[in-house]
């Protein structure tokens, strides 16, 4: 994730930075990819322990994809974090809508902040 940094936004604008979206992906397949959500956390955890300034760009990242979602969301999530997201009903999974992917995405990035400020908390 190193060579991307340069090119972060780390303030606020009126889109979702081409960087900002690769850092997604690239977070994705490296945290999400292959891991339970309680896993992610954990790895997330320790990570930002160990390079709490990139952790803030990621999480910027994460936040500007919620303020500005990619049409395709669910195919993002889906292709680069292998998280599939849908309901039962009557036995049949039903998938999350658009809404209800921002819903967890914003819920999921909530969580890592707070782990991300503990961690911050448990330095000083």
């Amino acid at each position: 994730m190193d060579d991307i940094r340069s090119k972060l936004v780390t303030s606020p604008v009126d889109t979702l930075t081409p960087a900002n979206l690769e850092l997604v992906v690239r977070v994705l397949e490296s945290l999400f990819k292959d891991n339970s959500l309680e896993q992610t956390l954990a790895r997330w955890e320790n990570y930002a322990s160990l390079t709490p300034d990139k952790a803030q760009a990621i999480l910027i990242a994460f936040e500007d994809l919620i303020a500005y979602p990619v049409p395709d969301l669910r195919e993002l999530l889906l292709e680069h974090g292998w998280v599939n997201l849908f309901h039962e009903n009557e036995g049949n999974p039903v998938l999350y809508s658009q809404a209800e992917h921002l819903e967890w995405l914003r819920n999921t990035t909530n969580e890592l902040r707070r782990i991300y400020k503990n961690c911050q908390a448990s330095d000083r």
